[in-house]
């Protein structure tokens, strides 16, 4: 909390910078798809174990890190599975197949 000695001040509370901190995650993920999709034309398949990464924080987002972001205006679960729905749409991979194949292997 603030004030108890381990937030100085103007720091966010814990549980802010918690929630930013899985935000910054999100959001390299998907800078990261962007980069290889736009600057080296990465295919649906090259790109996939990014969505699956993507979808893999969608869960622990709402359990732990739902709540309103000032800066979204909204939890940060809806805005990374409305961003991965975004990016899954535009190389046209179907969510519930990447779903079903969660051990597929990842090449860089």
């Amino acid at each position: 909390m603030a004030g108890d000695g381990d937030d100085g001040p103007g720091r966010p509370e814990p549980e802010l910078r918690a929630q930013r901190a899985w935000s910054g995650r999100a959001q390299a993920i998907a800078a990261w798809y962007l980069e290889r999709k736009e600057q080296e034309g990465w295919d649906a398949e090259q790109l996939k174990p990014m969505l699956v990464a993507l979808d893999e924080l969608v869960p622990w987002l709402k359990q732990w890190h739902n709540e309103i972001d000032p800066e979204y205006g909204q939890g940060l679960r809806q805005a990374v599975k409305g961003g991965l729905e975004v990016l899954a749409y535009d190389v046209a991979i179907d969510l519930n197949g990447i779903k079903l194949n969660r051990k597929m292997p990842v090449e860089l």
